[in-house]
């Protein structure tokens, strides 16, 4: 009877599939797709898991609990892997088949260590059934519910690829399709700023870029399910630190505290493939390790200390707000001990031991970073610093725009030192009240959440431990860290889950003292900020679509209903297309734009202020170019008509098109962007060029220039007295035909100087428009 209720059953579910399957083919079904996503996120996060615990072992690492032991193997563990897909992509070994067998080789190094760890949670699984459990209250359930919600409404937002972030399109997952187009790690030729900052994020996402006979659309969705992992390990960091604060406390809705914070479910804080919540992986594990370090005399817990410092800061550099804390403790830990020693009350191996073993083995680990910048550019801390180590490549002109592009940024600190100082004193209390953010996201309401700010202002009149206020004080001056530096929003994230943790600490310990009306305020401040944050999910805050996250995830969706199968799987148009037409061995000139994911192949930047080594200017006009297009490996070239970022000169853009219409001919559109193939002309007689000036008279007069004259940023200085000369001026003994004669380019605006020779233009052609200026070139200059 039960096997024929079996048949009755399958026989049921297979014509429930052919009928659907008339409207809806299983094999279109986007659960398939997702299904292999979640399963790669977990092959690497079990890898990374894995191997971390076997290194622990090896490092003879104390029992820990166990919740704590998996908080430090995922983030050991994403280092270990972070070292083996360099160490492949610097010898050139970026091939498929490392998607499968690096993982792969992970798990069989780590199979004891994970084996063991199995066995203990099976130990405590049976331990805890044992048990006679309490029955849930609302408050957890309710608690706990809020908190699935949020993370669900997370996990919607990474469905859809284009949810990704403008920094992720441009230089995160840039660079890792860039590595695996080379099929190695190399040097970025042009100085490339983007390319030497930390680039943890990017390696690791390179191994997603690996999945052999996968789109472009399954790669991005695999790096957004692998930073979905890192969400779930923080998650799991904080509970982890909660426990270790609050001894008593379980800990176990801890997590949900990081969900008081909204600014987390918008755009630009949210999960959108940047390298913000990786860091913030790092932050429990780091602030637990501190705690540990201060009591233990051993290196072990010295070791992983670096280990995490190192891993966070080969991801970013705003870690140095999650580092700022740490490095006061261990410096002052060091002077204490060390007055100690000389009083004879301690060794100096206590003072020092622990300290020396975190700075030489930091050194060691961030060394794929700053030695591979000092070896490539000649600065260990490329672009910046340049005062001290000089850089190479590193044109003049394009320093100048470095160095205004930082002092002119908008979320830069200001004023005196004393003024900058009482602003950031401020702003401790101010940060979550006042967003500083790019008004075009959420303008002014602020997101971020102020439940640290508001329950912090009550530890002073409360009895708390010592470790509580060192976690308080930490997360203040990370702030105080933040504000000194760029001042964006999203950058907080690093520091969140400290500033969670602290929040939920202090809620618990309000709550614990029974008192009604105590827990009456408790619940309506936290009731009044989870109402504050519930309608951020429709706010249409996402700079590149300019919609909801949900809504783009739900329109791919419903494409299903529309049988848009293939259609909805093309995605980061036109890069997609224009990336399409590109073969093995082709390389790609962006000119003065900055999204590249989806061009397939590896792309030279020439976008100031953010690359050091190419200047059109200098190159000896438009045959120059060509031969140092060559020299990079340059095959194509990529363009907008009429668009530039802002900081390139007239003379730059006069050589860079004029060098266009030479040596890239007969451009295919694609929407915005022309795109041409490089091809050898004649060289061009070596000569000086000249420009004629007819533009509006700002500061430039009418008149002849060197070319090297207008190579000058005009946009940004107001003072006509800082403009070059011209050659020759405009005037009655020198006419405008005369300027013109001599002349190779031409820059000219119709609205401020009208009147022109009549027959001017049978000798010139026009080359582009730069803002309301039209650029020419002399027509025997053109094939």
């Amino acid at each position: 009877m039960r096997g024929l209720q079996v048949m009755v059953v399958l026989a049921g579910l297979a014509l429930f599939i052919k009928v659907t399957g008339e409207h809806y083919p299983i094999k279109q079904w986007l659960f398939w797709r997702y299904a292999g996503y979640w399963l790669a996120a977990t092959f690497w996060a079990t890898a990374c898991t894995s191997a971390g615990a076997r290194s622990l072992e090896l490092l003879r690492t104390p029992r820990l609990p166990l919740i704590e032991t998996l908080v430090y193997a995922f983030a050991v563990g994403v280092l270990v892997f972070f070292f083996a897909m360099f160490g492949a992509g610097f010898v050139g070994q970026l091939k498929p088949w490392l998607f499968v067998a690096l993982p792969g080789s992970m798990l069989l190094f780590g199979a004891p260590a994970s084996l063991r760890l199995w066995q203990r949670a099976r130990a405590i699984r049976r331990q805890l059934a044992l048990r006679p459990r309490a029955p849930r209250s609302v408050l957890h359930v309710v608690a706990v519910a809020y908190g699935v919600a949020a993370l669900g409404y997370l996990y919607i937002s990474i469905m859809h690829p284009e949810n990704t972030s403008y920094d992720a399109r441009w230089y995160h997952l840039g660079i890792a399709e860039h590595y695996v187009a080379e099929g190695a790690i190399r040097r970025f030729p042009e100085g490339w700023h983007l390319g030497a900052f930390p680039f943890l994020p990017s390696i690791i996402f390179t191994w997603a870029f690996l999945a052999p006979r996968t789109l472009l659309f399954d790669k991005v969705e695999i790096c957004a399910h692998m930073e979905f992992t890192f969400l779930l390990a923080t998650l799991l960091g904080i509970v982890a630190l909660h426990r270790r604060l609050v001894p008593r406390a379980s800990g176990s809705i801890a997590w949900v505290s990081l969900f008081l914070f909204p600014g987390i479910l918008l755009y630009d804080s949210a999960l959108h493939l940047g390298s913000d919540h990786l860091a913030a992986c790092f932050a429990p594990p780091m602030f637990l390790l501190l705690l540990r370090t201060a009591r233990d005399k051993g290196v072990t817990f010295w070791l992983l200390f670096s280990i995490v410092c190192s891993a966070a800061l080969l991801t970013k550099y705003s870690v140095t707000c999650l580092l700022a804390f740490p490095a006061l403790m261990v410096i002052g830990r060091a002077l204490l001990r060390t007055v100690a020693a000389v009083r004879g009350r301690a060794t100096w191996k206590s003072a020092w031991l622990g300290p020396l073993v975190l700075l030489g083995s930091g050194l060691v680990l961030t060394a794929p970073h700053w030695l591979k910048n000092w070896v490539w550019y000649g600065n260990p801390v490329f672009p910046y610093a340049y005062e001290i180590f000089g850089i190479r490549p590193w044109d003049l002109y394009n320093t100048e725009a470095f160095i205004r592009f930082w002092t002119q940024h908008p979320w830069q600190p200001k004023g005196t030192t004393a003024e900058r100082l009482k602003e950031a004193m401020k702003v401790l209390f101010t940060f979550s009240f006042y967003p500083h953010e790019w008004p075009i996201f959420h303008g002014a309401v602020p997101v971020f959440g102020s439940l640290f700010t508001l329950t912090t202002a009550v530890l002073p009149l409360m009895r708390a431990s010592l470790r509580i206020w060192a976690l308080t004080a930490s997360c203040y001056l990370g702030v105080y860290i933040w504000f000194s530096g760029m001042q964006f929003d999203r950058y907080l994230q690093v520091i969140l889950p400290w500033m969670a943790v602290a929040t939920s600490v202090i809620l618990l310990l309000l709550w614990r003292t029974g008192v009604i009306w105590m827990r009456l305020a408790v619940g309506a401040l936290v009731l009044v900020q989870v109402a504050w944050g519930l309608d951020i999910v429709a706010i249409p805050a996402h700079a590149m679509t300019g919609q909801p996250p949900v809504q783009k995830t739900l329109s791919l969706i419903g494409a299903g209903y529309r049988k848009d199968y293939d259609k909805r799987l093309h995605v980061f148009e036109p890069y997609s297309s224009i990336g399409d037409t590109m073969v093995p061995g082709d390389k790609i000139l962006l000119h003065e734009h900055h999204l590249r994911l989806g061009l397939k192949v590896p792309v030279v930047s020439d976008a100031l202020p953010i690359q050091a080594g190419i200047d059109y200017a200098t190159m000896g006009g438009a045959t120059g170019v060509y031969k140092r297009m060559r020299k990079l490996g340059v095959t194509h070239v990529i363009w907008i008509d009429n668009f530039n970022l802002g900081a390139v000169s007239y003379a730059s853009e006069l050589v860079f098109y004029h060098f266009v219409r030479r040596h890239a001919p007969s451009p295919r559109r694609f929407g915005n962007f022309q795109v041409a193939r490089l091809v050898e002309r004649p060289p061009l007689a070596d000569k000086p060029l000249r420009v004629a000036y007819f533009g509006c008279q700002g500061g430039f007069r009418w008149g002849l220039y060197s070319l090297e004259a207008v190579h000058f940023e005009h946009r940004v200085i107001f003072d006509p007295s800082a403009y070059p000369r011209p050659l020759r001026t405009e005037g009655a003994d020198y006419p405008a035909a005369n300027v013109l004669a001599e002349a190779d380019y031409v820059i000219h605006n119709p609205g401020c100087r009208p009147e022109m020779p009549a027959d001017w233009q049978q000798k010139f052609t026009q080359l582009q428009t730069h803002l309301t200026d039209k650029l020419y070139v002399r027509k025997d200059l053109l094939p």
